[in-house]
């Protein structure tokens, strides 16, 4: 089943390689934990050798919701447990997803942030505007293109 497919997708541990972190909610978290938030350069591979990163990892469980996947919902529960305190929050949509849509600016600016030192500033700013304004001049081949510019 798909969520028996999900589960083993979410369950990736110890990843080494920039291949797999994406697919592993355990990594995440524990980037999220330590760094207040996940950003595309916690997926850079000199974090996976990260002793804190690694052992907080170590220490994530991930369990199916029963509630979630009996009324066919996306979300997740986070219980984090530390001190003999339990803090727990529910997740549900997250931002860029169709019950809640990135703004315009929303978009743009985290393109810039992610293909930061990957390509120019210039040439990410162009690159967004041409996508935002879904009237590309000459078609998908001229977006990419602008790219590659220096």
């Amino acid at each position: 089943s798909s969520r028996r497919r999900h589960t083993r997708y979410i369950s990736v541990t110890g990843v080494q390689t920039c291949a797999l972190p994406i697919f592993s909610l355990s990594f995440g978290v524990a980037a999220a934990l330590l760094h207040g938030g996940i950003e595309a350069d916690v997926y850079r591979s000199g974090n996976f050798h990260d002793p804190e990163l690694r052992r907080l990892e170590s220490l994530v469980v991930i369990e199916s919701d029963p509630r979630l996947t009996a009324a066919n919902t996306r979300g997740a529960t986070l219980r984090i447990e530390a001190g003999g305190v339990t803090h727990e929050q529910v997740i549900g949509a997250i931002k860029g997803d169709p019950e809640s849509p990135m703004s315009d600016d929303e978009v743009r600016e985290k393109f810039l942030r992610y293909s930061s030192g990957q390509v120019t500033q210039r040439s990410a700013a162009a690159f967004a505007e041409a996508l935002l304004s879904a009237q590309p001049a000459g078609g998908m081949n001229d977006i990419w293109a602008i790219l590659k510019e220096v």
